[in-house]
């Protein structure tokens, strides 16, 4: 039992020290980003509100039941 706390440990370790920086977006990223901001209307803050609410539109639901039985 002692073994396998040694073992986790070990693991731990490995896996922290070899995980990656990010990296910054690349252009392509950078630019459909803009798209999708200048294409959404972010200033209607309703939905977000609604959200937090824990609100969600019938059809946001559909497709959740659709990704949940598939």
């Amino acid at each position: 039992m002692k073994q396998m706390g040694t073992l986790g440990l070990a693991m731990l370790v490995v896996l922290s020290t070899s995980a990656s920086d990010p990296k910054d977006a690349t252009e392509a990223t950078i630019s459909v980003n803009n798209q999708v901001k200048a294409d959404l209307p972010f200033n209607d803050k309703k939905d977000f509100e609604n959200a937090q609410k824990g609100f969600l539109p019938n059809k946001t639901l559909s497709r959740l039941k659709m990704i949940m039985v598939t």
